[in-house]
């Protein structure tokens, strides 16, 4: 549950942060099919606070809205108010074949176009599924790096700035 993870979150992030040269003020959570919606819903309710979201498997959707309504665009995730959400990077698989793909699809746009730094790979023939492979490995490698290197990968390029003559 969510008062579950914000306990764990709060009792073992003190803790981590004794350890030397582990900085825990702004965590990367990484989730995996209902882990990756818990990671969702934290960041949704505080985005300042998570370093970057790894999802495998999970999918931009509002539960509460998706039992209400069943799926649809009226279920996809809102995006939070302010600007947190731009600083706050995503490393997203989810595989071509799983219908839940056609969440990241309907919402990939419009959070590009708020400033959301997103990195979705769909994954050739994947399913609801844990989908890293050597590729991916590698490639949530570089992004990991990026983003302890203080990088947002994913984010939208600047606005090309107009030229004077």
């Amino acid at each position: 549950s969510e008062r579950d993870a914000t306990r764990l979150l709060d009792g073992t992030l003190p803790d981590v942060a004794q350890v030397a040269g582990l900085d825990a003020r702004r965590p990367v959570l990484l989730g995996f099919s209902a882990g990756g919606q818990m990671a969702l819903v934290l960041w949704a309710k505080d985005p300042a606070r998570w370093g970057g979201l790894v999802l495998d498997a999970a999918y931009p959707i509002d539960m509460d809205a998706y039992r209400r309504a069943g799926p649809g665009p009226d279920s996809l995730l809102k995006l939070p108010e302010g600007d947190a959400k731009q600083r706050t990077p995503f490393f997203v698989l989810v595989g071509d074949a799983d219908p839940g793909q056609m969440a990241w699809r309907g919402v990939e746009d419009a959070w590009r176009a708020a400033g959301v730094p997103l990195a979705v790979t769909y994954v050739a023939g994947g399913r609801h599924a844990w989908l890293f492979g050597p590729e991916q490995l590698k490639a949530l490698s570089t992004w990991l790096g990026d983003v302890a290197a203080g990088a947002l990968p994913g984010a939208p390029a600047p606005a090309a700035k107009p030229t004077t003559k």
